[in-house]
């Protein structure tokens, strides 16, 4: 499959690569003619009326298909252009994904979301793809499975996998956690947890299969940048992580998550809240441990100026106090120990 999705003038300087085929099409293409033969067939093309469209099949210069189909969608001074060729009808779901992500993107060029209509049709794309999508997730689960049992994986080890995001489980990450805290490791350890604020609005807003791209995203993410002893998705929206304790690299994960959710296309403010507990002698257990890091978290949820916490024993204090009055909040109603004062406000001038 041969996709390429992106930005351009209305001569064809490409403004923004949003996203392309790794290793067919060049993320910094210049020009969009470069992916075609007819120069002036595309010009043609790129010569719109604000607010229209236009579809046509170019001889391509890349080796391998004779020609690509390209579609084109009008703004007021950019075009957005979409050139894909299709080698088998399995790639269409890939296909669809790239068209959600044209409608996902209008703002990264400071143009105007399309109002209701721009949520409208997210929500048909996402109904028509949802079962090509189911189908190409199921074969990828499958063929997983093939390669896991052809290298003489256990079935204890596949089913310690999460299903949507490959990482492990949340009683796996625990077992295997426990193991290396144990082990009497010489690097200190900590379990980090991360928690997407407000996931549910893109559950709702976009639908479950924007939402679950988001989680394998963010999955990808940290295994690729943070490189993690132990990961785990123990809940819809909640990350925990085993790492070696090192000077500074909470503060730097916090930034590199921020950049990756400012980048991310969704006409949304992404954001995610950082915990961490540092495991020192004794620790509790690996549950404790975990519950402990998220209660750092969620000490600095709808904080638009702190994304990171660590926690200390204040915290557990808090929580503790707050669940006793919380507790003894029936008892003092029945005791009518709560009663009502008015204060009158008084003109002090007079």
């Amino acid at each position: 499959m041969i996709a390429y999705l992106a930005y351009c003038d209305r001569r064809g300087a490409v403004e923004r690569v949003v996203r392309a085929t790794p290793g067919i099409l060049p993320l910094g293409a210049v020009d969009v003619h470069e992916l075609f033969e007819n120069a002036r067939a595309l010009d043609a093309l790129l010569d719109l009326e604000p607010e229209t469209s236009a579809s046509a099949a170019l001889s391509t210069t890349l080796d391998g298909p004779p020609a690509l189909n390209i579609a084109l969608r009008s703004f007021e001074d950019v075009v957005l252009v979409f050139a894909y060729h299709l080698d088998d009808e399995a790639d269409l779901p890939c296909v669809a994904e790239f068209a959600l992500n044209a409608f996902a993107t209008p703002g990264m060029l400071g143009l105007e979301p399309h109002g209701s209509e721009y949520f409208e049709i997210q929500r048909l794309n996402s109904k028509l793809v949802n079962s090509q999508r189911t189908i190409s997730k199921t074969n990828a689960q499958l063929k997983k499975l093939l390669e896991d049992a052809r290298t003489a994986k256990s079935a204890i080890e596949v089913l310690e996998r999460d299903s949507l995001t490959g990482l492990l489980t949340e009683k796996a990450f625990q077992e295997r956690a426990r193991i290396l805290i144990e082990g009497g490791s010489s690097a200190k350890l900590d379990v980090v947890a991360l928690d997407v604020e407000r996931f549910k609005i893109v559950n709702e807003t976009f639908g479950t299969i924007a939402g679950d791209q988001l989680l394998m995203s963010i999955a990808g993410a940290i295994e690729e940048q943070e490189k993690p002893l132990l990961i785990t998705r123990a809940r819809a929206d909640t990350f925990f992580m085993l790492k070696e304790r090192a000077e500074d690299s909470y503060e730097r994960m916090s930034d590199r998550l921020a950049a990756f959710l400012s980048e991310y296309p969704l006409p949304m403010r992404l954001q995610a809240k950082l915990g961490v507990y540092q495991i020192d002698e004794k620790p509790p257990d690996v549950a404790r441990i975990c519950d402990r890091a998220l209660m750092a978290a969620e000490s600095v949820k709808n904080d638009y100026n702190n994304d990171l916490a660590l926690y200390d024993a204040s915290m557990r204090k808090q929580m503790i106090t707050e669940q006793n009055i919380v507790n003894t909040m029936v008892e003092s109603i029945e005791r009518e120990d709560f009663y009502v004062v008015l204060q009158p406000k008084v003109e002090v001038a007079t």
